[in-house]
């Protein structure tokens, strides 16, 4: 059972708005496109999970995504996906990066 759906990260978003209504020829142009192909992989890679923890959906286990929380001083810090069951609690974090390859 999914107690907390996944959200699409609020940066992703901005950085694609931002993309659409900057010029190519500006300066940070080149740093938005780099961050944004960061954060879709990293994005692609949390949606890919989802799949693969779909078949244990209704087996007693339930899923909590995109979990922020803030330390005693002040720090917040995000989880990508917290697994519980009775056995269990597991704090999953995903990576995905997007290589680029040059021959």
């Amino acid at each position: 059972m999914i107690i907390k759906k996944r959200s699409e990260p609020i940066r992703l978003l901005q950085l694609r708005s931002l993309k659409r209504r900057i010029v190519k020829n500006h300066p940070s142009y080149p740093k938005i496109l780099e961050e944004l192909s960061l954060r879709e992989a990293g994005y692609r890679g949390e949606r890919s999970l989802d799949y693969h923890l779909r078949f244990l959906n209704g087996r007693n286990f339930k899923f909590l995504h995109d979990v922020h929380l803030k330390s005693k001083e002040g720090h917040v810090f995000q989880m990508d996906s917290i697994v519980l069951c009775p056995q269990f609690i597991a704090i999953l974090e995903i990576k995905n990066i997007a290589w680029n390859y040059l021959f």
